[in-house]
This record gives structure tokens, sequence and C-alpha cells, in this order.
């Protein structure tokens, strides 16, 4: 039995699956992983994570992740955290961010049961399947995970821009107190 391109669970950051990101126009999530605190079965996905990016990179450029062509570094989604960083901060993490330009699909913990927007969040704990691709565009090259689709493992706190929902940020209003002020 193969492994299937998934990544380990991990917590998301900045999730644009149901529209894209209007800086990037593409479809996209950062998930945060911490190689020392996964299972087993989540440290089998990180290694195999790492070693099909690492295989596309020795492929297409001859040397695999972290190596040179040309006197330049190529560049990898494997993006260790960084203490001055506003959002990707925590130095025992990496920060992988995966992105398409095709529609992802969002599952729950149930693969049948697609997610509403409200349940897609920056914190929760997810996974996705994904693709790994070279590229070279302007003189850059390296390789990508490319984004298929997400699954929501559980509920997690909300971070990254993620906001907070209405109902926490709200008390109820009387509704005759509504009718004076909106009256």
């Amino acid at each position: 039995m193969s492994i299937r391109n998934v990544s380990p669970k991990g917590i998301a950051h900045f999730p644009h699956v149901f529209g894209t990101y209007e800086l990037s126009g593409k479809y996209e999530v950062t998930l945060q992983f911490t190689p020392s605190t996964m299972d087993e079965d989540d440290k089998k996905a990180w290694d195999h994570m790492k070693k099909t990016a690492d295989e596309v990179c020795t492929e297409e450029f001859g040397v695999g992740l972290g190596g040179k062509v040309g006197g330049k570094l190529l560049g990898h989604p494997f993006k260790k955290g960084d203490p001055d960083h506003k959002y990707f901060n925590d130095p025992d993490s990496y920060y992988i961010r995966f992105s398409s330009r095709n529609r992802p699909s969002a599952v729950g913990p149930n693969p049948r049961v697609n997610l509403e927007t409200d349940e897609v969040y920056g914190g929760m704990v997810a996974r996705v399947s994904y693709n790994a691709s070279a590229f070279d565009v302007s003189g850059n090259k390296g390789v990508n995970l490319y984004l298929n689709n997400l699954q929501k493992i559980r509920d997690g706190e909300r971070v990254s821009g993620g906001g907070t929902k209405a109902e926490d940020e709200f008390d109820a209003v009387d509704v005759d107190e509504a009718a004076e002020l909106f009256g």
C-alpha cells in the first residue's frame, strides 16, 4: 500500500478555501506543524511530505531541499517559526503554506460531510491532501506543496486573524430597547 500525500495534523492559519486570498488570487491555508509533539502517524506523514518535496527537487534540479542552483538557494515550503514574526512565531514549529488555483473541498472528520464557511477558521486542527511540484519563475526555483483538499479534524482556539464569533462579542439587547434605538 502506498502512502497518500496527506499532511500531518496541524493548526490552520489564514484558511482561504471558500474564496481566493485577494493578494495571491489563490485558495490557500497555512498549517503549523510541531514535529517534536507529533504522534507516530503524523510523524510518518511529516517524513513522507519532506521526502516527497525532496524527491521533486532532486528530480527537477539535481539537488535536494536546501540545495543551491546557480549559486541561489532553492525555495521550499518548510518555513521555521520566527519569534519576531507577528503570526508564525513558534521557533519549534514549521509553517507550510499550501495553495491552489482550483477550489479545494473542505470536509469534516467524516469526509462525506462538507463544511460550511463558518466551520473553517484559523486555529482549527486540520490536514490537507497535496501535490509537490517544482517551480522556475523569473530566476527563482524550488518546490511548492499544492493544496488539493482540506479536512478539519477538530475545533481549536482561534488564531491568526481568525476573529471571534459574533455571539462571543455582543450581549443580548432587549427587544424594546432595540426598537427605541432603531425605531
